[in-house]
């Protein structure tokens, strides 16, 4: 008896997050945009570039989901061949936890960061030519579209 209990102290959080995951939540496409903005595309090196992405609810409905962490947004800056140099999440921990996400029709969110031009190593990124891309963590992702930028 012990041994079930014990099992079934295990299995609950999971059949928790499956029910959450499956039962819980209505489809997010097409009705929920990610924008990404920045202040402007072309930057001098050792500028600081501030990374916004907008959340809009498009439909006429409030749109419900989850979030599986404690973890909203993510940005990420790619090398033209699409190689990832950096991640916000990179260097950072996120409690296992799940959070409705709920937006009411018409309405958006906003999360911001500025990006100091440095990669994963923490060091300064070469002048080139970049695409940075914005992401809504929910389950599933939902990212903006990739935009250029370039530092000279």
């Amino acid at each position: 008896m012990e041994r079930r209990i014990r099992n079934f102290n295990l299995l609950f959080p999971l059949l928790l997050i499956v029910f959450c995951l499956g039962f819980g939540t209505r489809p997010i496409e097409p009705k929920l945009s990610v924008s990404l903005f920045t202040p402007k595309e072309v930057y001098h090196r050792r500028e600081p570039i501030e990374l916004t992405i907008i959340i809009t609810n498009e439909s006429q409905e409030t749109i419900s989901s989850i979030y599986s962490s404690s973890q909203s947004f993510d940005f990420a800056v790619y090398k033209p061949d699409q190689k990832e140099i950096w991640r916000w999440s990179h260097d950072k921990v996120f409690a296992m936890m799940v959070r409705p996400f709920e937006l009411s029709p018409g309405k958006n969110i906003k999360f911001s960061y500025t990006w100091k031009q440095t990669g994963n190593n923490s060091q300064l990124v070469p002048a080139g030519k970049y695409y940075v891309q914005g992401w809504l963590v929910l389950s599933p992702r939902k990212a903006s579209p990739q935009k250029q930028l370039i530092v000279k």
